[in-house]
This record gives C-alpha cells, structure tokens and sequence, in this order.
C-alpha cells in the first residue's frame, strides 16, 4: 500500500476480474524516475471485500501496488496506520474491509480477513465484554451478561469495573454555609 501514489498497478494481468487494453501504450512515472508501458486496466478482487476498479497492468512492475487515495475514495473508507499493522474501514458501517501488516517499512495487503483475524484484534474476554458495555450505553454488567452469557462466563466478575460508570453514580460534596460575603465586586 503506498499513500504517494496516484493509482493502483499490478504486474499480473491474471488476478484481473475484468481486463480492458483500453490505455495500451500509455506509460506511468515510478518513483525512481523510470517509465513503464500501461498494457491495460480492470478491476482487481483485493480480497471478498476489496474490489478496486481502474486498476493499470504493467507487466515490467513487481509487485502490485495499491493506492491510498484511491482505496478510500473508491470504497467510501479509512485507512488507519498503526505501528505495525494497519486497518481499512469502512465509514459508514465500520465494517473491516481489510488488514496490512507491515515487512521492511512497507505495509502489505493481507490476504486472509476470516475472522481469526477479527478474534486476534480484540485480546481478551474481558476487553471484548467492557467494549460492550460501553457500546450499549454502559448498560449494567448483569444484563450484559444475560446478552452475551458466553462472554460473560469467560471474565472474572472481580475485573469488572467501569470508571464512568462509578463517576456517574457519585454525587457531589455539600459545601458548608459560609458567612462571609463581598461587598463590591471582584
């Protein structure tokens, strides 16, 4: 995945859906300041989720490369960037569309988004049961636990504490009367 560039390419023209030669003979300026021949464009399937449109063929290119800006334009999405990994969501649903992990300073597309990938990015019972709570209003741990029993039977009932919800319960401190008063202002 690469922010800089200004189109998706891909040097194999067999993981094309639809292939059109319609750009034949048009060339792209790389980053190291070659040119290669476009020999077409269609639409690559990244993974169930993923299909990109106007995607170039440059046979002579390694690797395929897919554009930042045009993966969240096209798919109405979000890209984050973590550390390590990244996620592409969608915004209107906040459905994940895909993960990168990244090797060598570069962030690839990963090819398996089953949901062991989805289980590995929530680490414990516990966060998965809090991210609950707090998604349903901070909804009491009871009544969670009868919507999500087998969540619930999965965390200890000692580790849930909720800090917004003991601030919400507290009330304030009464202040005692005091008689002294201002006679001007300030």
């Amino acid at each position: 995945m690469d922010s800089g560039a200004s189109r998706h390419m891909a040097g194999s023209h067999k993981k094309f859906t639809n292939y059109v030669c319609e750009l034949r003979g048009q060339s792209v300026n790389l980053a190291d300041g070659s040119t290669q021949t476009i020999m077409g464009s269609g639409t690559l399937m990244c993974n169930s989720n993923m299909p990109l449109s106007s995607v170039l063929h440059v046979p002579s290119f390694p690797i395929n490369l897919l554009c930042i800006s045009c993966i969240t334009s096209e798919l109405n999405c979000v890209v984050i960037f973590f550390p390590s990994w990244c996620l592409i969501q969608e915004l209107g649903t906040g459905r994940r569309l895909g993960t990168g992990s990244m090797h060598d300073g570069l962030h690839y597309l990963d090819d398996n988004t089953s949901p062991a990938v989805a289980a590995a990015l929530s680490s414990s019972p516990l966060e998965e049961f809090m991210l609950q709570h707090r998604r349903l209003g901070h909804i009491s741990f009871v009544i969670l636990g009868e919507l999500y029993p087998n969540l619930f039977n999965k965390v200890r009932k000692e580790d849930l504490v909720c800090d917004a919800c003991l601030y919400g319960k507290q009330i304030r401190s009464t202040y005692i009367l005091s008689d002294h008063r201002s006679d001007v202002p300030l």
